[in-house]
C-alpha cells in the first residue's frame, strides 16, 4: 500500500514538473509566440501572461487574442477589450485595430462609435491596411466621425495602394472598390485634394509599430459571446484577483 502511494505521488509530481516547464522554459516572447503558431495554445498563454503583466505590449495583444478566439484561455470579450487597451494605449498598432472593433460592434465594452473610429485612425496612421479600409469607410459614412469625402478617398486609396499579401488581398479589393464608389460622387478637385493627402502621408518619416505585418495578427474573426455586463474599460482600473473573471492582479 505504502509503495502504491509513493508511486502516485511520485506521478502527481511529474504531472506537476510538466505543466510547469513550458512556463519555465518559453521565458520569452518569441518562443510563446512559436508555441502559439504550432497551436499548443495553452502553455503559450500561460508564458504570454507574466510578459503582458510586466508591460510587454505585443504579449498583453497575444493574451487579447487569446480572450477574444478562447485559444488557450476561456473566451471573455471584456478580457479581450481589457487586454487590447493595454497595448494599444502603448501604440501596438494590431491592438489599436481590434480594439476599435470591439468598441463600434459593443463587444466586451459599451459601444462607442467615436472611441471606435479614433483608436482606427490611430492604427491606420501606423500603416494598418484593414485599419485605413475601416476608417475610409467611417469617413465616408460619418460613423463616429463627421462624414468627409476627401478623407474617406485619402484612406481608401492608401488602403488599396498597400503589397497584396494573402492577409491583405480582400481588404485591398474592398478598398478599391469603395474609392471606385467615391469616384463616381467626388468632383475632380476633392479627388486630387484626397491624392495631395496621401502622398504627405506615404512621405512621412515616422516611427511605426510593424507588429501588424506578422501572420499571427491578421484580424480576429467576429465570434459571438455568452451576454455579460458591459463595463467601460480602464487600464488603471483595479481588476479582480480570481482568474475565472478573466484578470490578473498586478501583484
Amino acid at each position: 500500500m505504502q509503495i502504491r502511494r509513493s508511486r502516485q505521488l511520485l506521478a502527481c509530481m511529474g504531472a506537476a514538473a510538466l505543466l510547469a516547464m513550458p512556463l519555465a522554459s518559453w521565458a520569452s516572447f518569441e518562443q510563446a509566440e512559436k508555441a502559439y503558431v504550432s497551436n499548443e495554445h495553452y502553455a503559450a498563454f500561460l508564458a504570454f501572461v507574466p510578459l503582458a503583466k510586466e508591460g510587454n505590449a505585443a504579449a498583453q495583444a497575444m493574451v487579447a487574442k487569446s480572450y477574444y478566439l478562447g485559444t488557450g484561455a476561456p473566451p471573455d470579450a471584456r478580457a479581450a477589450a481589457d487586454w487590447y487597451l493595454r497595448a494599444a494605449t502603448q501604440g501596438h498598432a494590431t491592438a489599436q485595430y481590434e480594439l476599435a472593433r470591439l468598441l463600434a460592434a459593443g463587444v466586451g465594452v459599451p459601444q462607442d462609435s467615436k472611441r471606435a473610429a479614433e483608436w482606427m485612425e490611430k492604427s491606420a496612421e501606423q500603416g494598418v491596411p484593414w485599419a485605413m479600409q475601416a476608417i475610409g469607410i467611417m469617413y465616408r459614412d460619418g460613423n463616429g466621425v463627421a462624414k468627409d469625402a476627401v478623407q474617406a478617398y485619402k484612406w481608401l486609396s492608401l488602403a488599396a495602394t498597400q503589397p497584396e499579401t494573402p492577409a491583405t488581398a480582400e481588404t485591398i479589393k474592398l478598398a478599391r472598390d469603395a474609392r471606385a464608389e467615391l469616384d463616381k460622387s467626388m468632383s475632380a478637385d476633392g479627388v486630387q485634394q484626397a491624392g495631395k493627402l496621401a502622398t504627405t502621408w506615404s512621405a512621412r518619416k515616422i516611427a511605426r509599430d510593424t507588429e501588424w505585418s506578422k501572420a499571427i495578427n491578421a484580424p480576429n474573426a467576429p465570434r459571438t459571446f455568452a451576454p455579460k455586463p458591459a463595463e467601460p474599460v480602464d487600464a488603471k482600473q483595479p481588476r479582480a484577483k480570481n482568474f475565472s473573471d478573466g484578470y490578473f492582479p498586478k501583484n
